[in-house]
């Protein structure tokens, strides 16, 4: 994945082998790099913010469902890392609500990039291959 000046591209080292997941993650690519863009009024912000929650409940119930079936040892980790996702998207959402602005979209835009690069790379690959089972 390339990070430019607030743009962020999909890379094939982001593949995790599942057509639909890995749509999904170019469209949270997508979303991301619309944070990135410096001019952003007020409704656009908040329809941002709304997208990521709406990104996060479907993407995360398909990657589960997908996980059940073919990793079942990694969904533990996986649940409890999309509820924290979805506590920040949620608090994100309040402190927009409560005023804050400009500095708000490059926070999300941050957190955004620097999730989704760990997420992909460190935990959802691992479903690409599952680990071993242990004798």
């Amino acid at each position: 994945m390339v990070v430019a000046t607030n743009r962020m591209e999909w890379t094939d080292d982001l593949s995790v082998g599942h057509k639909k997941l890995d749509g999904q993650h170019k469209g949270l690519i997508r979303l991301i790099n619309r944070f990135g863009n410096a001019v952003l009024n007020r409704e656009e912000l908040a329809e941002l913010v709304n997208a990521v929650i709406a990104y996060a409940a479907r993407h995360f119930t398909d990657e589960e469902n997908y996980i059940m079936r073919k990793a079942p040892a990694l969904l533990d980790k996986q649940i409890k890392q999309h509820a924290e996702f979805i506590e920040v998207a949620y608090d994100f959402a309040d402190r927009f609500n409560q005023g804050s602005g400009d500095r708000l979209r490059q926070e999300i835009y941050i957190f955004l990039c620097d999730w989704l690069l760990h997420h992909i790379r460190e935990e959802d690959r691992q479903y690409k291959q599952p680990p071993k089972a242990k004798k």
